[in-house]
């Protein structure tokens, strides 16, 4: 839809409503390759990044948006990309607080069986048009320097990534944001360090993402908790650890 030459957008209709939009929507037609055709009118690629476990059936992007296996660097892109991840809650079998420092460290090691389940954490990064910053979860903050966000894993993980202005996240959960036991603070730190990571161009792989997460909870914010949670996040599936 063009309303002007600075006014654009795309209807996508996914559904068995299609035919009843088409009536009013002449140029409304079924398209092969959504992504192809979405670059296409927009003249210009889109900003991709891996989730920890993608979406079932996503669209990858095409071949020259691959990132670089050599660098770890995905392709520069223009502005207004929006960077989206999807990361999983989890459930816990075995070993919860095996996985305390207080545990591991007097007994050399320890050992946690868990599983992401399918509720997630949805995370989007898009570049701020001044250079506040705005941050949107339960609450929205809107500060002009990064020491003023009062959220602290928001803060950190824009310290940690070097991202300190023009930004604007938005956090979508799946289940409430606290109390659920499903490690939802951890699962939103690594969603939150791989999209930043993503928007500067840096593709990090799930073991550095998870231990840069414990970095934060643990030992910049002083939480006490442990790993497991930031491992399952990074890693998904099922695993044991």
């Amino acid at each position: 839809m063009i309303r002007s030459e600075n006014d654009r957008g795309i209807a996508i209709v996914l559904d068995r409503r299609a035919p009843t939009f088409a009536k009013v929507l002449p140029g409304l037609a079924p398209v092969g390759d959504l992504a192809a055709t979405t670059y296409a009118f927009y003249g210009r690629r889109a900003r991709w990044s891996r989730s920890a476990t993608p979406a079932p059936g996503a669209v990858r992007p095409p071949a020259e948006a691959e990132d670089d296996p050599k660098t770890h660097k995905w392709p520069s892109c223009g502005l207004g990309a929006v960077i989206i991840t999807r990361t999983p809650l989890r459930i816990s079998f075995a070993g919860g607080g095996t996985d305390l420092p207080g545990f591991y460290r007097a007994y050399g090691g320890g050992a946690c069986t868990s599983a992401a389940i399918d509720r997630y954490i949805h995370v989007l990064v898009n570049e701020k048009f001044d250079k506040s910053i705005r941050v949107a979860y339960s609450r929205t903050e809107n500060v002009d320097r990064l020491d003023d966000l009062q959220h602290p894993i928001f803060r950190e993980a824009m310290r940690v990534t070097g991202v300190h202005e023009a930004l604007e996240i938005h956090t979508i959960a799946d289940i409430p944001s606290e109390g659920t036991g499903l490690g939802s603070s951890s699962t939103l730190t690594v969603g939150l360090l791989n999209a930043l990571y993503a928007y500067r161009g840096v593709l990090k792989d799930p073991a550095e993402l998870a231990e840069e997460a414990c970095r934060i909870e643990i030992d910049r914010l002083g939480g006490t908790l442990g790993k497991q949670d930031q491992y399952i996040a990074a890693f998904g599936g099922v695993e044991h650890f």
